[in-house]
């Protein structure tokens, strides 16, 4: 998760078996941290204060199988490099 969720949300992923982690507690990550954060990620929620761009992507792969949106909107995500 790249930015904190309400609790609720993080204790219905862990109820579940995920495995959660919580990065950019306070503030968005840069590209560069967010390409570290992900490799050998399955999974990530994703804010709008974050772009998925095509480098996002590229350093995702192969193991990044969803990326869930938690807010409005998809301008952040590049959807033809997903």
């Amino acid at each position: 998760i790249v930015r904190p969720i309400p609790h609720e949300g993080i204790a219905c992923l862990e109820s579940r078996g995920c495995e959660v982690c919580v990065v950019g507690e306070h503030r968005a990550l840069t590209p560069e941290e967010l390409r570290s954060a992900i490799r050998e990620r399955d999974a990530v929620i994703s804010l709008p204060s974050n772009r998925f761009d095509r480098e996002f992507f590229a350093a995702a792969a192969p193991t990044l199988q969803i990326v869930s949106n938690y807010g409005v909107g998809l301008d952040h995500i590049d959807r033809d490099a997903a």
